[in-house]
């Protein structure tokens, strides 16, 4: 058989049990760049394609070619080629399956319209830390809109807290019910596509989710919880 990645990709674009693509490539084998690109262009607008690029740095190329023969080519190549077609590029084996995971949890209902994020915490720093986090990977954190300041406004002090976008509840953000309408106001924003919620006091975690599964009903916009790990936790 002389199957290459050209043809699993094609398989794979027209099987319609298939809802996710991913690939570890560390060359385009017997295919050519061009054709690859161009099935790769095709597969992108039906559903998500993650590669995992192996052999992107000098000692790693010299390792691939000693075990597959494969000519590994430029990683800015494939960065450029994912750029123009929508495909995701991940760099290892953690990258890869988190991935998936997230792929498989949002497709296809929750695919986010753009790359505007709304973060709702309880505390400044892990606003300030997660902004940093999703800035570096291009995505955007706008303000909310004036009218979605104002309603916040109305349930926050003025003091220590900021209601435009991280959205830093201060110390209330650790009372269930102005945590979960805040959230309720930062998910009906227009200027937000994805909401973040970096979750801290893991008492409340079943309050808010149970909040959580109500608001969901109400909107597409996918919801992202980040959990710290808790090691005492018998939970």
């Amino acid at each position: 058989l002389d199957l290459n990645c050209v043809d699993f990709l094609k398989h794979f674009r027209r099987d319609s049990t298939t809802h996710l693509i991913s690939a570890y490539l560390e060359s385009f084998g017997s295919a050519t760049g061009n054709d690859f690109f161009l099935e790769l262009k095709k597969a992108t607008k039906i559903k998500p394609v993650i590669i995992w690029k192996g052999g992107y740095t000098k000692d790693g190329s010299r390792a691939a070619f000693s075990h597959t023969g494969a000519i590994v080519s430029d990683l800015r190549l494939w960065q450029s080629m994912a750029q123009q077609t929508g495909a995701i590029i991940v760099k290892d084996n953690e990258e890869f399956w988190n991935a998936m995971k997230t792929f498989e949890l949002l497709f296809p209902k929750y695919i986010p319209d753009g790359k505007n994020v709304g973060i709702i915490t309880p505390g400044g720093g892990s606003s300030v830390n997660t902004t940093d986090l999703f800035n570096f990977f291009n995505l955007k954190i706008p303000e909310l809109t004036l009218e979605s300041q104002k309603k916040i406004s109305e349930i926050l002090p003025y003091e220590n807290v900021n209601i435009r976008n991280p959205v830093d509840l201060g110390a209330l953000g650790f009372v269930v019910n102005i945590f979960a309408e805040c959230i309720e106001i930062v998910a009906a924003d227009p200027n937000i596509d994805i909401i973040i919620i970096p979750l801290w006091p893991h008492f409340i975690y079943n309050h808010v989710f149970k909040r959580m599964i109500k608001i969901q009903k109400s909107t597409s916009k996918p919801f992202v919880f980040c959990m710290p790990s808790i090691a005492d936790s018998s939970e």
